[in-house]
Parts: C-alpha cells; sequence; structure tokens
C-alpha cells in the first residue's frame, strides 16, 4: 500500500481495501502537506496491528522535530503483546550504545502500589533520546526522540516556574 501511495498506482492493490487505502494515502498526503508548509503541529500516526504501539510525530516551522512511540507493556490485559522496557533499551543500547544517564523514580499507581520507574536518556550532539516507563497494569512504555535543540528548548521550558495568575 505504501508503495501504491508513493507511486499514485493502485493497480496490484487488494480489491477488498482499494477505497480505504486510496482515503488512508489522501489524509497521509494532507497531512504531510500540511507540516512541510511552515505549520506546527503534531501528527498522531496509526495505531500498529495489535494496538500496542502508537507514534506521534512533532512539527515546528515545517520541519520535523521529535516523534513519541508509546508502546504498551506486555501484560494480561493485552494478551501478552507489547513490548517491554527491557526489549526496547536493549535495542536502543545496539544501535546507539550505552545511555548518557539512567535513573530510578519512585512511582506508586492510583491504590499505592510501589513501583520503580525507570528512565534512560541518550544525549549527542544533534539528537536525544528519552526512554520512560510507566510500570504495573496497564503500563507502558515511551520512547521520545528529538533533534538536540528541540530537546534543549523543551527542558528550559520545563525549568521555567509557571507565571503567577495574581500578577
Amino acid at each position: 500500500m505504501l508503495s501504491a501511495c508513493a507511486s499514485g498506482d493502485f493497480a496490484k492493490v487488494d480489491r477488498s481495501i482499494k477505497k480505504a487505502a486510496k482515503a488512508t494515502c489522501a489524509w497521509l498526503s494532507s497531512a504531510r502537506q500540511r507540516m512541510v508548509s511552515d505549520e506546527t503541529g503534531k501528527y498522531v500516526g496509526e495505531v500498529n496491528a495489535d494496538n500496542t504501539k502508537t507514534t506521534t510525530f512533532v512539527f515546528a516551522a515545517g520541519k520535523f522535530v521529535a516523534a513519541k512511540i508509546l508502546f504498551t507493556a506486555s501484560d494480561l490485559s493485552n494478551n501478552y503483546h507489547g513490548k517491554s522496557l527491557a526489549e526496547i533499551s536493549n535495542g536502543l543500547k545496539e544501535s546507539y550504545g550505552p545511555p548518557t544517564s539512567e535513573t530510578v523514580v519512585p512511582y506508586q499507581n492510583a491504590y499505592g502500589v510501589p513501583y520503580d520507574r525507570h528512565q534512560k536518556l541518550w544525549l549527542a550532539e544533534s539528537y536525544a533520546i528519552q526512554l520512560d516507563e510507566q510500570p504495573g497494569s496497564h503500563g507502558w512504555t515511551s520512547v521520545n526522540l528529538s533533534t538536540r535543540e528541540w530537546y534543549d528548548k523543551q527542558k528550559a521550558a520545563a525549568a521555567k516556574p509557571p507565571p503567577n495568575p495574581l500578577n
């Protein structure tokens, strides 16, 4: 289907999905056009086939600056589909080497059950990769990829105290 979208030739696409494929391609083309035409915004990709991963792409002034990939943790609630923190972390280590920093933050769910929340960060001159997990049932692992410039800008904005509403 992706090659049909790129070429505009839907002759080889299965007839049962041809109409949906054309609609999806038109939507993707429209989203792409908006994002590369100096717009700033987010584009949420489709959920994968087993509903365990979503990707959100961030554009600023028409340029790609970040992506957030949210993986559902492997547990009973989703028939053990999904990815564990260890699987994702190992893949990142193979590609980018050891993380620049690793932290463990105490976390407590709505019922008061304590967990250790693992966070890892890979910083390079041109990019930043943040790995974060929320353990427990219905847990998740997120991978935030961004340009270093966007990462630094977001960190600086988060460090500023919120404006005083009484002023």
